[in-house]
């Protein structure tokens, strides 16, 4: 199993496309890291308001709810 995302630009122009292996994961699980990857390099190179697009429910429950990996509240703390 794969994790991986694409980075854009405000105007939709390409700026990463990244993919990482898992190993033997649920999708769940995939799909968090790929996220959380996303997440630190947009911190690591500065990018801020980022907008973020995510195809699993479960993950974006658990991000509206701050009950999950992304840890948003040392996220905010760091822009």
């Amino acid at each position: 199993m794969l994790r991986g995302g694409i980075i854009r630009d405000e105007c939709g122009r390409l700026i990463i496309v990244y993919t990482m292996p898992l190993g033997i994961k649920t999708n769940n699980y995939a799909e968090t890291m790929a996220m959380k990857t996303g997440v630190e390099w947009c911190m690591t190179n500065r990018v801020r308001n980022i907008e973020i697009e995510c195809d699993s429910l479960l993950l974006v429950v658990w991000i509206l709810t701050n009950n999950h990996i992304l840890e948003t509240s040392r996220c905010h703390q760091q822009f």
